[in-house]
């Protein structure tokens, strides 16, 4: 599918003024809501981000790595709601005539971010995968595992059922243990064999629809990805537009929040897109250096500053994705960043 064929319009709600250049107040952008169907419908600046995900299924397993604050689990969300229930919520959006399943499935949606304390991370990941499957419609296999603690034992007592019916697995942030862990060898290494032991049962599911993992990255001391069962695409040219905004997506969604922050920054718009590039592009996940990408966390920061003229603080070009990091870091690494502001 050609980047020339989607569209990269806005998506408003119906009836949603659609001169939003001429208003006081431009639509809102979210900042930090990852549930698709929130965002689609509540009247904000939606991306469509959706024309490779058709690609992206037909890959059966799949590894895939980006930064924090780059919409994984928006996009975890949106296959969640494409395997449970179609693409009805997804009408205007590239994906809704291009989506290649016409069945649905039940979809086991984890996310890994639970504590990374060894003491609690087993017990926490259970109670996530025993929600996970209530979530799912699952509700007999929930009753097998209720109370159960031990990932061993939960995992052996769900999966001769799971053998009796296709499912959707899609792990989000599944290093968080390990990378809130890089300076505590025991725990990190504690928490790498509950998560071993998780994905070496994972892989030997044999009636597996789509397997989706996603995280920062992959670890060399681990063989979680190794193989040909599950591929990693992070670095895949195919798939490196799949998150991420590029210049094209900026200039087109953002065309008049970039009008109107030129008018209160006292900047040309060439000026204005010259500093958004210096700041915020500049990501590339792709062996051939080609496809150069903003950071979605930055461009939505950046531009939410000028959503109403009333606004009384000053914009201006902060680090606002070094800022977000600050708090999902280690306190002495966090001490350790440049101040940029």
């Amino acid at each position: 599918m050609s980047e020339q064929s989607v569209s990269h319009l806005p998506v408003l709600l119906p009836n949603q003024p659609t001169n939003a250049t001429c208003s006081e107040q431009l639509p809102q952008i979210t900042i930090g809501n990852s549930d698709f169907l929130d965002v689609r419908f509540e009247g904000t600046l939606f991306v469509d981000k959706t024309a490779k995900i058709a690609d992206l299924v037909k890959i059966k397993k799949v590894f895939f790595a980006r930064p924090r604050r780059f919409g994984k689990s928006m996009l975890i969300s949106m296959l969640t709601e494409l395997f449970s229930h179609g693409t009805e919520k997804f009408e205007g959006l590239a994906i809704h005539d291009t989506w290649p399943d016409d069945q649905c499935y039940p979809v086991i949606a984890l996310s890994l971010n639970v504590s990374p304390n060894p003491q609690v991370f087993e017990q926490q990941l259970c109670e996530q995968i025993n929600n996970a499957l209530e979530e799912a419609g699952l509700i007999e296999l929930v009753q097998r595992t209720q109370g159960i603690t031990t990932l061993s034992t939960l995992l052996w007592k769900i999966k001769a059922p799971l053998k009796t019916s296709k499912t959707v697995w899609l792990i989000d942030e599944w290093d968080y243990a390990l990378s809130h862990n890089l300076d505590n060898q025991q725990a990190y290494t504690s928490n790498l064999h509950i998560i071993g032991v998780f994905f070496s049962w994972l892989r030997g599911l044999t009636n597996v629809r789509y397997l989706f993992v996603t995280g920062i990255g992959r670890y060399r001391d681990t063989t979680l990805f190794t193989g040909q069962d599950i591929i990693n695409i992070s670095m895949n040219p195919n798939f490196a537009d799949l998150l991420g905004y590029t210049q094209a997506e900026v200039e087109t969604n953002f065309a008049p929040y970039i009008a109107r922050a030129s008018e209160m920054m006292g900047l040309s718009r060439d000026e204005l897109l010259a500093q958004l590039k210096r700041y915020y592009d500049g990501f590339c996940f792709e062996e051939n250096v080609e496809i150069s990408l903003y950071c979605p966390w930055s461009i939505n920061n950046f531009f939410q500053q000028f959503i109403s003229r009333d606004n009384k603080a000053k914009p201006a070009f902060r680090p606002f994705w070094m800022d977000s990091m600050h708090g999902q870091l280690k306190p002495k690494l966090a001490q350790n960043l440049p101040n940029l502001t």
